[in-house]
């Protein structure tokens, strides 16, 4: 919309002008009036009727009977007569219109706003006379404009045509309305016509213009087109048009003029009665121009199409009885005056609160809107209202324009719970009203953990998210959060604000490895998560390393077994870490922990999720051992361990007796033995029982000591060699 014009303090109307416009309206109303009685000496018109047929009835029934080729007589037949009696329908149908016209027009700029579509239809017709109403429709500067006429047209002279009409164009969208009252004159090859235009509504706002009034402006226009007969293609036309008013767009309304005239000459090539290409410069004061490219459409529905398409037919449209339902020919778009407002102020301000009682959470807006009206009443657009308030509301802009009702209107949020006072100014003119913001009522807290599995080093932190609504699911921005979580964890922030969207995070740090539950409570209603940190591998150490199974027998099958946990500084289980065992005995071999493998001196293994790893170890030695556990960080940790000779595989060796003591039943020969398991470990305290022959007496005998031996005595009364068992 344009917001500034160009002044002109030319006259408006002048007496002359006025007797002008209303004498041809009076010329134009009763001319067709003179030609109702006939000239008796003048020969009748004549008119050769003719039947059109439907268009391409012939080739649909061609189609029909050739795809009804080869099937049954009697399909074809009535394939041929439904064909031609849908045809016959159709026309009779169509006949009853009179012309239809699609104009297609681009003007300089390349703009198609003067395009338009016009129907004439005949509601009576004779041979003397025709009684018709003429439509179109079009949207000339974005204004969709409507034209309803009516006419007659008369041919009681011999090649002579002469008529009437009266026409109501309204702008629909601009609220402006005209009569027109026209003049026809027409004879083969050439079409006269007058018409005059006079404004029926008074100054009203302007659509185009801030600050002015619009309405239409009074005027007349004289046309002429004609073709040559040789070559009816080409036509020619001329058009005088002049205009009443101060300032009048007769161009355009960048260009205002004080009783604006214009010539346009045109030319136009119609290759077929369907088209025609035309071109139109028009001239007026101020060295004002402008020029029109136009590709019109026009089909007379009396004929078919195969007419509409040949170009031998364009002859016929130039004749009188050719052109009998041609278009009147008329400007049909409302040429429009301007005149500026008479200034007046805002002179009273009706403020009303229309939106209130929003949550105070500094996004729900509370809304005010003024009317701005002037002494008289009448809405004042564009004038600038300036808002203030108490309290803590603060306004999405500080100043707001009036629209074309002269209503301003602002938005307004809180983060307070309050009443607060809303003043809308404009000039020394205000009004103000209360507004009220409410305490938010939560509805729902949801929390979920956004970041999981951190390090428990007392710096590595879960986070979780809380998210608080209201009943209706909105967000509630600017609300107070507190938290909480379960020992040994511990928040950064205890209490928080949600943001614009009502959300709020917290971040919680442990030293101890494990779970930890984080709750989050706002406006009386809560929810709950579970965060989770593991333990601090750069901190591990061998926090115990137990024998669990210790003397088993060093048979290389039977095991010890060592329990190694590994911690991190706080004192979490450490899962998943490295553990070696070595022992200072060769003969020591470790199994596998997870997976069957060989045994070894040494191996590595990997802590389960409470941080331990139990193996199994075994020996071929009855000896003691030192087991040490260690681990990639260097922290160690030793423990000793025992295996003991396999007594269910003892055995007997070394069985050693003495001779030659005197037979006198006091003197002592003796036998020693060793006992020793399957790996000749040597077994202690074994029972070994003793037999001989002869009349020896065995002494008692004792448990074999440290090294597996045992002794027994034996005396004799008689002098003989004996076999000690």
């Amino acid at each position: 919309m344009k917001s500034s014009i160009k002044s002109n303090n030319s006259f408006f109307l002048s007496l002359k002008s006025k007797l002008i416009i209303w004498s041809q309206i009076v010329l134009q109303i009763l001319f067709p009036l003179f030609t109702v009685f006939p000239v008796h000496s003048a020969p009748a018109t004549t008119t050769k009727e003719t039947t059109a047929a439907m268009p391409y009835s012939q080739e649909l029934s061609t189609l029909a009977s050739s795809t009804a080729s080869g099937t049954d007589g009697a399909k074809s037949a009535a394939t041929g007569m439904a064909t031609s009696a849908a045809a016959s329908s159709v026309q009779q149908w169509l006949s009853q219109f009179g012309t239809a016209r699609v104009q297609l027009n681009v003007d300089d700029n390349g703009n198609w706003d003067d395009s338009a579509v016009d129907l004439l239809v005949p509601l009576y017709d004779n041979k003397k006379a025709v009684l018709f109403t003429q439509l179109g429709l079009r949207a000339p500067d974005g204004r969709t404009t409507g034209n309803l006429g009516m006419g007659v047209r008369t041919f009681y002279l011999e090649n002579w045509m002469f008529g009437g009409n009266v026409f109501f164009d309204d702008d629909f969208t601009g609220k402006n309305r005209r009569v027109g009252f026209g003049a026809e004159a027409w004879t083969n090859y050439l079409k006269l016509s007058a018409n005059t235009y006079v404004g029926t509504t008074d100054w009203h706002s302007s659509r185009d213009f801030d600050d002015y009034n619009e309405k239409p402006a009074d005027g007349y226009d004289i046309r002429a087109e004609g073709y040559l007969p040789a070559y009816p293609q080409l036509g020619a036309k001329v058009m005088y048009e002049q205009y009443y008013g101060d300032k009048v767009a007769l161009f355009d309304t960048d260009h205002l003029q004080s009783n604006p005239s214009a010539v346009t000459t045109g030319i136009s090539y119609t290759p077929v009665p369907l088209v025609q290409l035309a071109v139109d410069y028009k001239r007026g004061q101020d060295s004002m121009d402008d020029t029109q490219f136009q590709v019109n459409f026009r089909y007379d529905f009396g004929h078919d199409w195969r007419y509409q398409v040949d170009p031998e037919n364009v002859k016929a449209e130039r004749s009188l009885a050719g052109s009998r339902y041609d278009l009147v020919e008329r400007n049909n778009q409302i040429v429009l005056q301007y005149k500026k407002k008479d200034e007046q102020g805002v002179s009273n301000l009706n403020l009303q609160v229309t939106v209130d009682n929003s949550p105070s959470d500094g996004l729900t807006p509370n809304t005010a809107q003024v009317q701005a009206t002037d002494k008289d009443g009448q809405p004042v657009r564009n004038a600038a209202i300036n808002w203030t308030t108490t309290g803590s509301a603060k306004f999405a802009s500080a100043t707001s324009m009036t629209n074309d009702s002269g209503v301003a209107t602002v938005n307004y949020t809180d983060t307070v719970a309050e009443a607060v006072n809303i003043t809308a100014s404009s000039g020394a003119v205000t009004a103000s009203q209360n507004s009220h913001f409410n305490e938010v009522t939560v509805s729902s807290v949801t929390l979920k953990i956004t970041k999981d599995n951190s390090v428990a080093d007392g710096q590595a932190a879960d986070q979780a998210q809380a998210t608080v609504t209201d009943i209706n699911g909105r967000a509630i921005a600017n609300s107070k959060v507190n938290w909480s979580v379960g020992s040994p964890a511990v928040l950064k922030n205890a209490e928080t604000t949600t943001d614009a969207n009502g959300n709020v995070t917290a971040d919680f740090t442990s030293t101890s490895a494990g779970a930890a539950t984080i709750s989050v409570t706002a406006g009386g209603k809560s929810a709950s998560g579970e965060g989770h940190f593991t333990a601090n591998a750069a901190t591990a150490v061998i926090d115990t390393m137990d024998v669990t199974r210790d003397g088993s027998p060093a048979n290389g099958t039977t095991a010890n077994m060592v329990k190694v946990t590994v911690k991190d500084g706080g004192g979490s289980p450490l899962g998943n870490t490295a553990v070696s065992l070595s022992a200072d005995k060769s003969t020591v071999a470790f199994a596998a922990a997870k997976a069957k493998a060989k045994a070894s001196a040494g191996r590595s293994y990997q802590t389960d999720a409470q941080g331990a790893v139990t193996v199994e170890f075994t020996d071929t030695v009855a000896e003691s051992v030192t087991l040490t556990a260690s681990l990639d960080n260097g922290n160690t940790k030793t423990a000793s361990a025992s295996f003991v000779a396999d007594s269910s595989t003892a055995k007997l060796s070394n069985l050693t007796v003495t001779s030659g003591a005197v037979a006198n039943g006091t003197a002592t020969n003796q036998a020693t033995v060793t006992v020793t398991d399957a790996s000749n470990n040597p077994l202690a305290n074994m029972d070994v029982s003793w037999s001989q022959d002869g009349s020896a007496v065995l002494g008692t005998s004792a448990k074999t000591d440290a090294s597996g031996k045992t002794t027994v005595t034996f005396t004799d009364v008689k002098a003989e060699t004996v076999n000690i068992t």
